[in-house]
């Protein structure tokens, strides 16, 4: 499943992708998250500095998870349409 993860960083409207098997949980759109907010080796130190906690250092940097939407494909051109 293709999700468009919708965040804001300190009030700027930002935006991510995601493709997992299932519906994503939400560990999965925090790391993913995280990942594109933070420098390359960066998360796991982020990770540990702030407790233990991806919620509190998610927190800390400002960003807010407004919402994760599944995003549909488009048709082959090849495929017809019922």
């Amino acid at each position: 499943m293709d999700c468009l993860i919708i965040y804001s960083r300190d009030g700027e409207r930002r935006f991510q992708t995601l493709t997992t098997r299932f519906i994503p949980n939400m560990k999965a759109v925090e790391f993913t998250v995280l990942s594109a907010e933070l420098p390359a080796g960066h998360l796991s130190q982020g990770a540990n500095q702030a407790s233990g906690s991806v919620r509190e250092l998610i927190r800390q940097l400002g960003i807010e998870i407004i919402d994760v939407l599944p995003v549909r494909k488009s048709v082959p051109p090849d495929e017809k349409r019922a």
